[in-house]
């Protein structure tokens, strides 16, 4: 039988690597932004907290604020609860559009 220290170190996978936020080439080769990651964690977890996501992304409160007002003016997350702090805040996602984050605002119907 061996012993746990003889066994390979494996790397960790693409998918860790993006959870903990370092940078990520997509198939092509091009860099993936930090909206369309920020996309993919939203529509991963479908309910998250800001404080959670600014922590993985190693985003400042001016971004965050931005690309959550983004994201509500599509109508694609709302929010659940609104901590005294706004890292507390609570948000869901209401409608997964697909893999790839709008670069647009879509207008509603």
């Amino acid at each position: 039988m061996t012993a746990t220290r003889d066994l390979p170190i494996l790397p960790p996978s693409d998918a860790k690597a993006h959870i903990i936020g370092k940078v990520r080439k997509a198939k092509s080769g091009k860099k993936v932004n930090k909206k369309q990651k920020v996309w993919e964690f939203m529509r991963r977890n479908r309910t998250f907290r800001v404080g959670d996501m600014m922590a993985i992304f190693d985003m400042k409160r001016s971004y965050a604020k931005w690309i959550l007002w983004f994201f509500k003016k599509q109508g694609l997350i709302i929010q659940l609860f609104s901590g005294k702090r706004f890292e507390d805040s609570v948000y869901k996602v209401v409608r997964d559009i697909g893999v790839k984050s709008p670069n647009t605002i879509i207008k509603r119907r």
